[in-house]
């Protein structure tokens, strides 16, 4: 997956419009070492967003729901009628209020900076939810999600679930 991602960042990259809007995907490097085996680079100066968004809760809104009771909530009302399931939304929105903007507020204090990493963090979650979509890249979630503190910018990790499958390697031995 990651290939397809730098393949695809590279089409972003060769494109007037996206490249004059600096729109790309953030990649790693992987080496593949056996058919199920291989080094996966370290992304240095990330947080995992669920992370970052655990600890902002707690200490930001101690008098929120947990996420995991709003987890439940909304799980438990799946097969609910749709008026219900939006009434269980918006009552999971009332008691949940939003946190990631503090990452920004706290990491990046000069507008300036701010400012563009809230650009930079907008195209990397554009252009990789376009990607991932297009190759029905599944299993995304806070833990999988990363944010880079020196750009803004999010990176996909953990892709073994793509093309709306488990991804496996097969020896052709």
């Amino acid at each position: 997956m990651q290939q397809v991602f730098q393949e695809m960042d590279g089409v972003l990259k060769r494109n007037r419009e996206t490249r004059r809007r600096d729109i790309g995907i953030r990649t790693y490097r992987v080496v593949p070492l056996k058919a199920t085996t291989g080094v996966i680079q370290w992304v240095m100066g990330t947080t995992p967003v669920a992370g970052y968004l655990e600890k902002k809760h707690a200490s930001q809104n101690p008098n929120d729901w947990a996420w995991q009771v709003c987890q439940n909530k909304i799980k438990d009302a799946q097969q609910d009628r749709f008026e219900t399931r939006l009434k269980v939304f918006q009552n999971v929105c009332g008691n949940f209020k939003p946190v990631l903007r503090f990452f920004f507020l706290e990491t990046f204090k000069h507008p300036d900076a701010w400012f563009s990493r809230q650009i930079h963090f907008s195209r990397t979650v554009a252009a990789a939810s376009m990607i991932g979509h297009i190759v029905g890249l599944g299993d995304r979630h806070g833990h999988n999600i990363l944010l880079d503190t020196a750009t803004g910018e999010v990176v996909h990790i953990d892709l073994g679930i793509a093309f709306e499958q488990v991804l496996t390697w097969h020896s052709r031995n």
